[in-house]
């Protein structure tokens, strides 16, 4: 599960390429926040990538709310067999980690990279 704002994406999407190269076949989610679409770096790349099980989820956080507790269960079911990739700000980065701490994801299943 990719939680991505911003230009974060740029770390994510070699990791989506990279995913895309040896034809991973599990669960992959894309949490992409933006403040409009047209913000959104790479996007057409994005939407390209290849993968059998892939879910861009597009927050454009001008016209929606930002990713919470409860919109992240709605998407991914639940929290667990997951693991985290949270790049962004060092506000969205914080955030996030605590929303899936908070929901007893392990910090072993927590990877993080704060673009400040």
């Amino acid at each position: 599960v990719f939680l991505i704002s911003g230009i974060g994406i740029t770390p994510a999407l070699s990791i989506l390429k990279e995913l895309e190269r040896v034809k991973y076949n599990q669960k992959v989610f894309l949490f992409y926040t933006n403040k409009n679409k047209e913000n959104a770096a790479y996007l057409k790349d994005i939407e390209h990538i290849q993968l059998e099980q892939f879910k861009l989820i597009l927050v454009n956080t001008g016209t929606q709310k930002r990713i919470d507790d409860e919109f992240l269960k709605n998407q991914l079911g639940n929290y667990f067999g997951y693991t985290y990739y949270i790049s962004g700000t060092t506000g969205f980065v914080n955030g996030m980690k605590t929303i899936l701490t908070t929901n007893h994801v392990s910090l072993d299943a927590i990877k993080m990279d704060d673009f400040g």
